[in-house]
C-alpha cells in the first residue's frame, strides 16, 4: 500500500514561492531589448574572438502548434495550416548563416536543443533540411547532445526515424496527466498508449 502523504520542507517551499524567469526563454526575458542588427553583430563579435575555443549550446525555437494547451506560457502559434513553416524556416536559415558566420570556427556545438510550440510540427523532411543547414555552418562534437521536445500525440514514426538520422539522441515529452478529464480541462490530449509505445520506439 502507498501512502497518499507527502510534506513539502518548508525550507523548499520559501525558495520556490517567488517569480522567476521562465525556463522556455533562453536567454530569459529579462536578457532581452531593443537591438538593431548591426549593435547585435558587434554583439556576437565582441563573445567571439578569434582564439575562443569554449563549446556553443544552440537553441532552436519553433514556435508551431496545432492545438493550445491551456497552461501553456510560451511564445507559440497554432495553425493547422503547415505552410506556416515555410516562410518561418526561410528567415530561420536566415539568421543561421548570419549568427555563426561571427563565431570562432574553432568553437564546437555541444548541445543543441529544440524547443517551441512543438517541433514535431515539422514534417519528417523539414526537420531533415534544418539539422543540414545548421551542419553546414557549425561543428558538433562528436558526444554532443541533440535534443527535442516531442508531443505523443503528433510524433510519428517517420519523424522519429529523420530525427535518429539526424543525429537527435534526447527527446523529451511532457505528460500532466492521463486523466481524460484533466486533458480535457488544459486540452493536452494523449494517451498512455501513445505515450509508452514512442517511448518504446525511441529506446530502439
Amino acid at each position: 500500500m502507498v501512502s497518499t502523504d507527502y510534506h513539502v520542507p518548508r525550507a523548499l517551499l520559501d525558495k520556490y514561492a517567488k517569480p522567476g524567469p521562465r525556463y522556455t526563454s533562453y536567454p530569459t526575458a529579462p536578457e532581452w531589448g531593443d537591438m538593431d542588427t548591426a549593435a547585435a553583430q558587434q554583439l556576437y563579435a565582441a563573445n567571439n574572438p578569434a582564439t575562443a575555443i569554449n563549446p556553443i549550446a544552440l537553441y532552436v525555437h519553433l514556435p508551431y502548434c496545432e492545438a493550445l494547451c491551456y497552461y501553456c506560457g510560451c511564445n507559440m502559434k497554432v495553425s493547422r495550416n503547415k505552410a506556416v513553416m515555410e516562410p518561418y524556416l526561410t528567415a530561420l536559415y536566415r539568421e543561421i548563416e548570419q549568427v555563426t558566420a561571427t563565431w570562432a570556427p574553432q568553437r564546437q556545438v555541444t548541445q543543441m536543443h529544440w524547443g517551441g510550440g512543438t517541433p514535431s510540427y515539422l514534417s519528417a523532411p523539414q526537420i531533415t533540411a534544418l539539422v543540414a543547414k545548421i551542419r553546414q555552418h557549425v561543428t558538433f562534437a562528436e558526444d554532443a547532445e541533440l535534443s527535442i521536445e516531442v508531443h505523443p500525440s503528433v510524433t510519428t514514426p517517420e519523424h522519429v526515424a529523420a530525427l535518429q538520422a539526424s543525429g537527435f539522441n534526447r527527446l523529451s515529452m511532457g505528460v500532466q496527466d492521463f486523466n481524460p478529464e484533466v486533458q480535457a480541462a488544459v486540452n493536452r490530449h494523449q494517451t498512455f498508449e501513445q505515450t509508452r509505445d514512442l517511448v518504446a520506439l525511441a529506446r530502439t
